[in-house]
């Protein structure tokens, strides 16, 4: 019998591999969408932001600013440390669950595995800047100032990822900036230390999100879920079990719910960057602080005033013109 050619054992070899891959949410770097130009450019988009990764990041800020909200209720009676701990671990549990041992295996040996550790711990820094600033700041002007992340992002992705946009899309990012930071009443402010600290949230945050889509180049969701949560465990785990309060029967639908809505959240977030652009995926992060004072109305009654509605409007123009400019390029590209 012949042998089979090189050529079509090295196709039925990459096929192969693929498989193995997806089966541990890891891609080849050769699947994915190339770097292009964004809107206004000379010639057509090399990367299309498909309509599925839009749906994922929409429903991953939705998880994610209830997961925040979930976080607020639980934070009066337990540490934070505690939370994210038990968050973590459950998480982690459901990763097991759904792909075994590979893609704790696959963290080991990804070859951008220092990006993995380095992505989670920018986030974790994130997280500690942002909330150190929430002591002395509303909470509302300390997430609206972490809302200058998608700015920052779309404004770096050219030279860190190729990722380049155009002035027209720039300008539609900077109107969301703008209307995050109405909204949460910090166009006013007066100069003090917190707001160093808010800004350096947003800046860390930024780079993580750069991150993020630098990785799903090359990783998938699931080992990039399992490397942050194990970062997260192995920095929250020690100061956890510091924790003056443990947990309350009360207190475990709460947290379980946590870890739903915070797995899920990211699982959505890693998706949505192995095919939407940064420039594209950033800006989308501004539904979140619609849907956080969605949250804030419906469990804490927090009414809404003149100055988040003409924010949220200001919001809601931008997005809508960043999925408009998208769905010309989608259709400019299919004929």
């Amino acid at each position: 019998m012949p042998r089979p050619a090189a050529p079509a054992l090295r196709d039925r070899a990459l096929q192969d591999r693929a498989l193995r891959n997806q089966a541990i949410g890891t891609t080849a770097v050769a699947a994915l969408p190339q770097p292009g130009l964004l809107q206004g450019g000379s010639a057509l988009p090399a990367w299309i932001a498909p309509p599925g990764g839009i749906a994922f990041a929409l429903v991953a800020f939705l998880l994610l600013a209830g997961q925040d909200a979930t976080i607020k209720l639980l934070s009066a009676s337990l540490a934070l440390p505690l939370i994210l701990a038990v968050r973590s671990v459950a998480i982690l549990g459901v990763c097991f669950t759904l792909g075994g041992r590979r893609p704790f295996r696959a963290v080991w040996r990804s070859p951008v595995r220092w990006l993995l550790v380095g992505r989670g711990l920018i986030g974790l820094g994130a997280w500690t800047a942002y909330f150190t600033a929430a002591r002395s700041l509303p909470l509302g002007q300390v997430a609206a100032f972490q809302f200058l992340a998608p700015l920052m992002v779309v404004l770096a992705a050219g030279w860190m990822l190729g990722e380049a946009s155009s002035l027209r899309h720039r300008l539609l990012v900077l109107l969301g900036t703008v209307g995050a930071l109405i909204s949460g009443g910090s166009l006013g402010f007066s100069l003090q230390p917190a707001l160093l600290l808010a800004a350096t949230a947003a800046v860390l945050w930024a780079y993580a999100m750069l991150l993020t889509r630098r990785i799903a180049r090359t990783e998938g969701a699931l080992v990039q879920l399992v490397s942050t949560h194990l970062l997260f465990i192995a920095v929250m785990g020690p100061l956890a079990l510091l924790s003056p309060v443990p947990p309350a029967a009360a207190d475990l639908p709460l947290l379980m719910l946590v870890a739903l809505l915070g797995g899920a959240g990211q699982l959505a977030l890693y998706s949505a960057a192995r095919s939407l652009p940064a420039p594209i995926m950033a800006p989308l992060e501004y539904t979140s602080l619609l849907w956080n004072f969605t949250f804030g109305y419906m469990i804490w009654r927090n009414t809404p005033g003149p100055a988040i509605v003409v924010g949220a409007m200001l919001i809601a123009v931008s997005c809508a013109g960043l999925l408009h400019g998208r769905w010309i390029s989608n259709r400019a590209a299919s004929r």
